[in-house]
């Protein structure tokens, strides 16, 4: 088994379009992305890769995207995930990011020529198989308001359905917060009593799409 964690630039694919699960954070404010982008784009190279890529989310930009890899010594991503979290705001996964923030955003001083070689190796390797999501029946919800549409809502929402240790089977209630992350909500239950909303079940897509543009919209630009 690798030593090392390798994550995936994207989440899912769209016909041949490749693209960012809603799921994945969209960082809005301009001093947390510098520090996340001072530290991806600081790791050393592992795999050197010439030339560019394009860009799927913007065919006009051309060749725009790097395909090395880097390594912090636990895990391996591709320059592309700077990119893209530069230009578009998207984060690596969250269990990346929280090992970024419990190093206090700092890379180690030095990496052995032996822990790089490793690293190479891993990056080149197959792919291993994801974790297994412990969520069932993800589903997504625009909060319509009145005369609005789903395409450009007041909210975003999600649930979806988990069983815990005891065998208990429960379902999740998440809104899309100003800051553009998932927190808990009760929205639903008070829907359900005769509260306002008007929740409209959308793809999956469709709600990455919103998200991209609500931090087109608003995020702040410190990097």
């Amino acid at each position: 088994m690798s030593r090392f964690r390798v994550t995936p630039v994207f989440d899912a694919v769209d016909g041949d379009e490749p693209y960012f699960s809603p799921d994945r954070r969209r960082v809005l404010d301009g001093a947390e992305r510098a520090r996340l982008l001072t530290y991806l784009a600081g790791a050393p190279l592992v795999l050197r890769a010439h030339g560019l890529e394009p860009d799927p989310l913007d065919p006009s930009a051309g060749q725009a995207v790097p395909v090395g890899f880097q390594t912090d010594g636990v895990w391996i991503w591709q320059e592309a995930t700077v990119y893209y979290l530069r230009r578009y705001g998207i984060a690596p996964e969250d269990d990346l990011v929280r090992h970024i923030e419990a190093a206090g955003y700092t890379l180690p001083a030095q990496l052995a020529d032996e822990v790089l070689d490793d690293a190479a190796d891993a990056a080149l390797a197959p792919a291993a198989s994801p974790a297994p999501d412990v969520r069932r029946d993800v589903r997504y919800f625009a909060d319509v308001p009145a005369g609005g549409s789903a395409e450009d809502p007041g909210g975003l929402s999600r649930q979806w359905h988990q069983t815990w240790r005891d065998g208990e089977d429960v379902r999740i209630d998440q809104v899309c917060d100003p800051a553009l992350r998932w927190r808990d909500t009760g929205a639903f239950a008070s829907n359900a009593r005769g509260g306002e909303h008007d929740f409209v079940e959308i793809p999956q897509r469709l709600a990455s799409r919103i998200l991209d543009r609500w931090w087109a919209e608003e995020h702040t630009d410190a990097s």
